[in-house]
């Protein structure tokens, strides 16, 4: 009999083995988590005032599927300021799983350095607890220096050192050159050790705000004194900074002085020198026998500057003393403060030119340079033409040698001018040419024939042409004057003729309304023409906003106006193209302007509109049918398919609405076993919803899906589904059923949208049972603890007793 004994034992031990082979759970992270390490480590860093996201850790017994839960979230100091840890309420309760988040922004202000925490967790079976360790690590960022309001260039590294302008001699400059920030604003900025570099002097003191915790640290260099002779040059500094943790820098600064520079003015010239020409450069003219006569200032801001002025013949086919002048070359007059005068006196002697070079120095390296090119002639002065004058009904214009004027056809042309000479005696010859237009001296209407040279005369001569304006048109007139001894001069006067009509502006059209696939997609092209006659100015042509115009087919197309030159008062037929590009939803009825000067605008209206909006229709899409889940799985309960079927432009899914209808539901029960209720596309989640944020009505789930962003191109299709996560409780009875259903009023509220109700399958919530095909937690039910229900234990306990009672009655017997 003892065998029969051995053999019930080692049968039960056999059937429980499992009891005593338990693993402890363990963790894991996720394959989206941005913490690191492995079980029982795990570390994340993050910058001052970072985000943390997807910062999950796993939690779960994959070896025995048995519940676990956490115990204990501890910090070994204290949770910095921002961060939020997810479960906050310990012990969680038993779940298949757990996950443990860390989210929220990271304060700045947090000290940086490790903030360590303790997790302790354990499973539904006895002895399985086990802990873990999250190393939470905040950076300690460097300082990071900038330009300060005054500098102007640099980024404080030694090689380009922070700097501002260049300060001038007679300033007293405080500069703020630099300043420093610190990401981690719980430390405070503070300034070391500043070295000066270089520089002549020790005039600049370097200074800083004292900042406290958190703000910029300005550093600023201040002039003891104002800036003088002894201070020109380049003064550098480095200056240390320290942001009380681990971090230090140095900046480097650079200051450079110098003098106001001497200035000099433009030089005049007196008696018979004429002077031209601009800064640095000057030309005179004169003639042999005239008085030469020039004068020039040198200013310095720097009042107490003792200036030099130097003049020297540098070029030239003439000396100082053979040009004429009365001083002696280089001249150098005696110093002087600002201003400073120098004249330059004599005869023109000979015929030539002589460049004259002056130098200003103010003696602390300040200068200025200009040069006079002067040219003597041989004893013959160029006549000169004078501005031309518009008498009668002409309009005269313009700066010699280019002039303009205008009248309308009928009008009385009359234009007068004069040429003049220094020497009186000379005969002058001018010269009235046609050199371009659309018009002839006959056809403009003038009563000369051209070219035009009326009998010469002494200075001044006047020359007048007259007539009447007969045509529209153009016409270039060239004047020329010759004194005969080689001395010339010229103008040119251009005179448009308008037409006497009234300007008008022609546009043919024949438009249809334009269509668009969209915002900012431009419509196919349509022309019209446009002419304009008796105009006096250009035709604008003005499109509105929704529109684009150009000259050109297929391209250039804009908003911005198109101008149509006129020419003689005329504007060919012109070929317009436009298109509607919509900047906003159509349709739109606006207009073309088409404006010139004394015109009646002639507006042509134009339409558009967009294409058709988007349409989508609502069809089932893989509905399962009836199913059975367990407390702590995930089940779809609904499967729809979302067509688009305009074809025009892309439907954008911007909220979902689904019920979910329970049975059983008696006092809540049913509505309270589920977790949460996802809206998934494909294998995305576009939402998950809790209690806290769908609505009951009775029995049934309303849950608005809002704020999505699902685009369905157009003629493309798109399945969405719902899935239902049930709480990890036991099951009520009777056993709870849910079916979920949409209609096309639920998306987007229903505007374009087509299709019947959707209904999904029937889920029906049950309770896994040993040895039941549905037991999703595959365990050996027989020998788990009366955490599970119905447990097997005590059954063969029992057993085992009343097998020893049956042996040893038997004995007894015997």
């Amino acid at each position: 009999m003892r065998w029969i004994q051995t053999t019930l034992v080692l049968g039960l031990l056999a059937a429980c083995g499992s009891l005593f082979a338990q693993t402890a759970p363990s963790s894991s992270l996720p394959g989206s988590s941005t913490f690191s390490g492995t079980h029982p480590n795990y570390t994340i860093t993050v910058a001052p005032g970072g985000a943390l996201s997807n910062a999950d850790i796993t939690i779960e017994d994959t070896a025995d599927s048995d519940q676990v839960e956490i115990q204990t979230i501890t910090p070994t100091t204290t949770t910095p300021t921002g961060v939020t840890i997810t479960p906050s309420s310990l012990p969680t309760g038993l779940g298949a799983t757990q996950t443990i988040n860390f989210a929220g922004t990271v304060a700045a202000s947090n000290a940086p350095g490790n903030y360590v925490f303790t997790v302790t967790y354990q499973d539904d079976e006895p002895l399985s607890g086990t802990a873990l360790t999250i190393t939470l690590t905040i950076t300690d960022a460097a300082p990071v220096a900038s330009q300060g309001a005054q500098a102007t260039a640099g980024d404080g590294s030694g090689g380009n050192p922070f700097a501002p302008a260049t300060q001038l001699t007679g300033s007293t400059p405080a500069l703020a050159l630099a300043s420093v920030a610190d990401a981690n604003t719980g430390q405070t900025l503070t300034r070391g050790t500043t070295t000066q570099g270089g520089g002549p002097t020790t005039v600049f003191t370097i200074s800083d705000n004292s900042p406290g915790a958190g703000a910029a640290l300005v550093i600023t260099a201040t002039a003891g004194s104002a800036l003088s002779a002894a201070d020109i040059g380049t003064h550098t500094f480095t200056v240390d900074i320290s942001d009380g943790g681990a971090n230090n820098i140095t900046i480097n600064l650079s200051i450079t002085v110098t003098t106001n520079s001497p200035a000099l003015q433009t030089p005049s010239g007196l008696a018979d020198i004429s002077l031209g020409g601009t800064d640095p450069n000057f030309t005179g003219s004169c003639t042999v026998g005239d008085d030469i006569a020039i004068s020039f200032q040198a200013t310095d801001a720097d009042a107490s500057d003792t200036l030099t002025t130097t003049v020297s013949v540098t070029s030239g086919t003439l000396t100082g003393a053979t040009a004429g002048f009365g001083q002696s070359f280089p001249f150098a007059p005696a110093g002087a403060v600002s201003p400073h005068t120098v004249s330059l006196t004599g005869t023109a002697a000979n015929a030539g030119t002589i460049e004259l070079t002056i130098d200003v120095s103010d003696g602390n390296g300040g200068t200025d340079q200009y040069v006079i090119t002067i040219t003597i002639a041989a004893g013959n002065s160029n006549p000169v033409l004078q501005t031309p004058s518009g008498l009668a009904d002409i309009s005269l214009g313009g700066t010699d040698p280019n002039f303009t004027g205008s009248c309308t056809v009928g009008d009385d042309i009359a234009i007068s001018f004069q040429a003049t000479d220094a020497n009186a005696t000379d005969t002058l010859t001018t010269t009235v040419s046609v050199t371009s237009g659309t018009l002839t001296g006959a056809t403009a209407g003038f009563g000369q024939s051209f070219p035009f040279a009326p009998a010469g005369a002494v200075s001044p001569h006047t020359v007048s042409l007259t007539g009447t304006a007969a045509n529209a048109g153009t016409i270039e007139l060239t004047v020329d004057v010759s004194d005969g001894n080689g001395g010339t001069d010229q103008y040119v006067i251009l005179i448009t003729i308008a037409s006497a009509g009234t300007p008008t502006i022609n546009v043919t059209a024949s438009l249809t309304a334009f269509t668009s696939t969209g915002i900012g997609t431009p419509s196919a092209q349509q022309s019209y023409t446009v002419a304009g006659s008796n105009l006096t100015a250009d035709i604008t042509i003005t499109p509105p906003t929704d529109f684009q115009i150009s000259t050109t087919s297929g391209s250039g197309f804009a908003t911005t106006p198109i101008v149509l030159t006129q020419a003689g008062g005329t504007v060919g037929s012109t070929s317009i193209f436009v298109r509607y590009n919509p900047t906003t939803g159509g349709p739109h009825a606006e207009m073309i302007a088409h404006t010139s000067t004394g015109a009646t605008t002639q507006n042509l209206n134009v339409s558009g509109s967009i294409a058709g909006p988007a349409a989508v229709a609502i069809s089932a899409s893989g509905n399962p049918g009836g199913q059975n889940a367990n407390p702590g799985s995930t089940k779809t309960a609904l499967g729809f398919r979302l067509a688009e079927t305009g074809g025009g432009s892309t439907f954008t899914v911007t909220s979902v609405t689904v019920r979910v209808t329970t049975i059983n539901n008696t006092g809540g029960v049913a509505i309270a076993a589920i977790s949460s209720i996802a809206l998934r596309r494909g294998g995305t989640v576009l939402g998950t919803m809790t209690s806290s944020s769908w609505s009951v009505a009775g029995d049934v789930i309303t849950l608005n899906f809002t704020g999505l962003s699902s685009a369905i191109t157009a003629s493309s299709a798109a399945d969405f589904s719902l899935a239902i996560t049930f709480a990890g409780t036991a099951v009520p009875t009777p056993r709870p059923a849910f079916v979920a259903n949409i209609t096309p009023a639920d998306v987007n509220g229903g505007t374009s949208v087509s299709g019947a109700t959707i209904t999904g399958g029937t889920i029906t919530l049950v309770e896994s049972l040993p040895g039941d095909p549905l037991d999703e937690d595959k365990k050996d039910d027989s020998c788990n603890l009366a955490t599970e229900g119905g447990p097997a234990w005590p059954v063969l306990f029992g057993a085992l007793i009343v097998a020893f009672a049956a042996v040893r009655r038997r004995r007894r017997t015997v």
